[in-house]
């Protein structure tokens, strides 16, 4: 936990950190939705961390601006601050996020990095600011929205999928990222819709149960309909490639949950069993949809592309 204390006040007193407004920020970290981090270390030993954690409307932190927007928190031994430890923990851990918040002290010098890495006053109070960070603009995306999906698989992607807290339905991605909200004209309309109506309704069954390190998704027993569209939007536009080029293979897959790794590990086998019991979800994709992100990074949508679109 990091608690600034003003030169010249006292300690803080370490029974302080299990009091509720601070345990909040680290109590059981990992097994929330949205939950991500990282420690440096030397010789083993941790010398630094930085950390964000979506608190939510009912245990609003410090740094509260939003509900769908985490607070971050830094920490660096005194012993090896002024060498850049911060600045570089930073710097990682914001090219992983979008928007976050935080709160710091007038007097404490960690305001002046927050500064220079994008973060502004959003509230003054007497002795704190409050500072928002809005993410690099990561605008579109093409999804495919998983219909019926049964309860008891959303209740886990609710529960650690942070998207699904920012308005994105359970889906297929199609194409990520896709145009800025500003390019989407009518010529662009109608590409998609030319595009898109040339793949046939495609029948989808989720049966498999895959992982990435960090992610636990369901797929399709045959992925190749699905995988075949986004080649072909991509190539349409070509400068918009499936998930910025950080994927050599992409693969379609409805994601339920993500998080730490020592994590996803309980939520997978939780997930297996339901789908043993419960079978695959089965639903026909006659739509490409096009949702949009906001400053705020939620997401809605209000136009749709049908597949098939010769047919009607």
């Amino acid at each position: 936990m990091s608690l600034f204390v003003p030169a010249g006040d006292p300690a803080v007193p370490a029974e302080m950190i299990g009091q509720p407004a601070y345990a909040r920020y680290v109590s059981d970290f990992g097994r929330r939705a949205g939950d991500m981090g990282l420690v440096a270390e030397l010789d083993g030993e941790p010398i630094g961390g930085a950390w964000v954690r979506l608190l939510g409307p009912d245990d609003r932190g410090f740094g509260w601006v939003d509900d769908v927007v985490p607070e971050l928190t830094l920490a660096v031994d005194p012993r090896h601050r002024g060498v850049g430890l911060g600045t570089a923990m930073l710097r990682r851990l914001l090219s992983k996020v979008g928007t976050v918040s935080l709160s710091v002290h007038h007097d404490n010098p960690a305001r002046a990095l927050y500064q220079r890495l994008g973060f502004i006053d959003v509230a003054r109070h007497r002795e704190s600011s409050v500072m928002e960070r809005i993410g690099d603009p990561v605008t579109t995306a093409l999804i495919m929205e998983v219909p019926a999906v049964p309860d008891e698989i959303e209740r886990i992607r609710v529960e650690h999928d942070p998207l699904a807290l920012a308005g994105i339905p359970p889906h297929l991605t199609v194409l990520f990222p896709f145009r800025s909200a500003e390019s989407i004209d009518d010529d662009l309309r109608r590409a998609l819709a030319d595009e898109i109506g040339r793949t046939e309704t495609i029948t989808v069954e989720l049966a498999r149960v895959g992982r990435f390190p960090e992610f636990v998704w369901l797929g399709p027993e045959d992925p190749a309909p699905i995988a075949d569209l986004t080649r072909r939007l991509s190539i349409r536009f070509p400068d918009c490639v499936p998930y910025d080029g950080r994927h050599q293979t992409v693969i379609p897959h409805l994601t339920v949950a993500h998080g730490s790794v020592a994590h996803m590990d309980a939520v997978e086998a939780e997930l297996r069993e339901v789908m043993d019991r419960d079978g695959p979800i089965r639903f026909e994709a006659r739509y490409v949809s096009l949702f949009v992100q906001d400053s705020t990074r939620r997401w809605s949508s209000n136009e749709a592309f049908r597949l098939s679109s010769d047919l009607r």
